[in-house]
């Protein structure tokens, strides 16, 4: 993976529109670009970030277990982790979850089974050194060990704003 765009849109319909426009097809069939994968996301905004200069940025792409079905993945993430994490890890700026709602490759929708993607998080901290004592802190064990109940994978990327 090279890059991350995110494009919001006003509702479904402004949405499918912009995605079957000439700009999107003209992506699709760039032959530099490879294959374009995208999302569909539901987003849950858990701890509201005041500003994004300036400050240190965590993505991470998530994969549940082939044993964990989409409806048990939300449930843990969206709800019971969602209200662990603003209390277990310390020096959180910003946190929201992205729920993966549909997957494409190029302009086709294909199956969770061609893109295995459950989920991106997005993290904010003040710095490097914020986000590693967040994750080393001991609270942190709690929000770690429950990931594992519904995360296969983490793929992490970190970006730093100025």
């Amino acid at each position: 993976m090279d890059a991350f765009s995110k494009i919001w849109f006003d509702d479904q319909s402004s949405a499918e529109e912009a995605l079957s426009s000439n700009a999107i097809n003209a992506l699709n069939n760039n032959d530099d670009l490879g294959k374009l994968k995208s999302v569909v996301t539901k987003q849950n905004i858990v701890i509201p970030t005041a500003q994004e200069k300036g400050i240190y940025k965590m993505m991470q792409i998530l994969r549940r277990p082939a044993d964990v079905s989409p409806e048990k993945f939300e449930y843990e993430w969206c709800k019971v982790h969602a209200e662990m994490v603003p209390h277990t890890l310390p020096g959180v700026l910003g946190y929201t979850q992205n729920l993966v709602i549909n997957r494409s490759i190029s302009d086709k929708f294909v199956p969770h089974e061609e893109l295995p993607i459950d989920g991106i998080v997005e993290f904010w901290f003040k710095d490097k050194e914020s986000m590693d004592a967040a994750f080393s802190a001991p609270t942190a064990i709690k929000a770690i060990d429950h990931a594992r109940v519904f995360i296969e994978t983490i793929s992490t990327f970190t970006i730093e704003s100025k």
